[in-house]
């Protein structure tokens, strides 16, 4: 990234200022320790930067808007799975609740629009969701249609014991 291509004329101050501090912490970076240093330092801010902007962006679903906005609302709230007293177990809800959202919205959004708000590698963003795609089936939604399918299939086939 250049310091001439980071700004667009839709820019608001908040873009403008994300895009100079990236810019500014990157090039030191890369310059003590190299671009693929600068390139990690700065994807979880930009992630952080993707979801505000997806969240404003009338192109993403409303449904996945606010699967988000509820698992916010779940975080805030008093109200929890497992209680905020227990160290460590008491977060872990909290943060399922985010994380399912977060790939929730950035499976189900179209890779233009995300690339369209992304500000590092392309190719970063796509391994992400290649693994979120990946966790999915092996412990997510995958899994469950697992389970369901092997509950209904031992419903189906498992005769009933023979009364005496």
């Amino acid at each position: 990234m250049t310091k001439e291509n980071i700004y667009y004329v839709d820019d608001n101050a908040f873009d403008r200022f994300y895009k100079r501090a990236r810019y500014q912490a990157n090039s030191f970076v890369a310059g003590k320790f190299g671009s693929k240093a600068a390139d990690y330092l700065t994807t979880l801010p930009d992630f952080a930067y993707l979801i505000c902007k997806l969240m404003l962006d009338p192109d993403v679903p409303s449904s996945r808007k606010l699967d988000l906005g509820f698992a916010l609302l779940y975080v805030l709230s008093p109200l929890d799975l497992v209680l905020d007293s227990f160290p460590l177990l008491g977060k872990i809800d909290d943060a399922y609740a985010i994380l399912v959202s977060v790939a929730k919205l950035l499976r189900s959004t179209d890779r233009n629009i995300i690339l369209r708000h992304w500000l590092g590698d392309p190719e970063t963003i796509d391994t992400v969701r290649a693994w979120l795609n990946y966790f999915d089936e092996k412990f997510g939604s995958g899994l469950m249609k697992k389970i369901a399918g092997m509950v209904k299939h031992c419903l189906l086939y498992t005769s009933p014991s023979p009364r005496d």
